[in-house]
C-alpha cells in the first residue's frame, strides 16, 4: 500500500489542527509531494477546472431561464478554531445536486480524461450516490469531457454503456468498465443551449 502524499499547503493545515508535539511528528513523517507531483496535480485541477466552470456556467444559464437549481458541493468539512477548514467530516456526493423545473431531483457527476474513461475513476461513494438518486426517480448524470476528442458528453448514470473487458493480472481474472467516443455517441452535448435542456 502506497503512502499518501500531501501538498505543501495541506500538511500545513492538517499539522495546525494538532497539538505542537503531533505536528512535528506528522511533518517528519509526510515529507511534501515532489515538484513533478505538485505539477501534475496542479493540471489535473487546472482541467478539472475548466469543465467545472462550463457547468457553473451552464447551471447559472439553467437558473436563469427557470429550468433548473443546482449547485456544487463537496464533502462536508471540519472547521478549525481559525475558521479554516482543518480536517474532512464525511464523503461527499456527487459533484453537483439539485432540481429541476417540476421537482426532479438531479445528480450530476462530471470528469475529463485523456482517451477511454474508468468507471473506477468515479470513487464508489460518488456511484452510490448516483444510483440513489436514480432508484428515487431522480436524474443522475455522468458527464465526461474526453480532452483529446474535445468533446462534452451527458449520459443517465444507469444507461452508461460501458465496455467491459477482462485480463488475468497475476493469476487473477480482472474485469475493467470503461466508455469512449464510440459508446458515447449520441450523448454529446449540444454546443448551443443548456445542456439540460433534454431531461425537460
Amino acid at each position: 500500500m502506497s503512502r499518501v502524499r500531501y501538498s505543501t499547503q495541506t500538511r500545513a493545515v492538517l499539522a495546525r489542527a494538532m497539538a505542537p508535539e503531533d505536528a512535528a511528528v506528522f511533518l517528519a513523517a509526510n515529507p511534501a509531494k515532489s515538484g513533478t507531483a505538485v505539477a501534475a496535480g496542479r493540471l489535473a485541477d487546472a482541467v478539472g477546472r475548466s469543465l467545472e466552470g462550463w457547468l457553473n456556467d451552464q447551471h447559472l444559464a439553467a437558473r436563469v431561464a427557470g429550468l433548473a437549481n443546482v449547485r456544487k458541493v463537496g464533502a462536508p468539512v471540519v472547521v478549525g478554531r481559525d475558521g479554516l477548514p482543518c480536517a474532512w467530516a464525511g464523503k461527499g456526493p456527487a459533484d453537483y445536486v439539485g432540481a429541476l423545473r417540476g421537482g426532479r431531483a438531479v445528480a450530476v457527476e462530471a470528469k475529463s480524461t485523456e482517451g477511454r474513461f474508468s468507471r473506477r475513476d468515479v470513487p464508489q461513494h460518488q456511484q452510490d450516490d448516483l444510483e440513489h438518486t436514480a432508484r428515487c426517480g431522480g436524474l443522475a448524470l455522468l458527464v465526461v469531457e474526453l480532452r483529446d476528442v474535445g468533446t462534452i458528453y451527458a449520459v443517465e448514470w444507469t444507461a452508461v454503456p460501458w465496455r467491459v473487458t477482462g485480463a488475468r493480472v497475476g493469476g487473477v481474472h480482472q474485469t475493467r468498465a470503461t466508455v469512449g467516443a464510440e459508446e458515447l455517441a449520441g450523448h454529446e452535448v449540444p454546443t448551443q443551449g443548456i445542456y439540460l435542456g433534454r431531461w425537460l
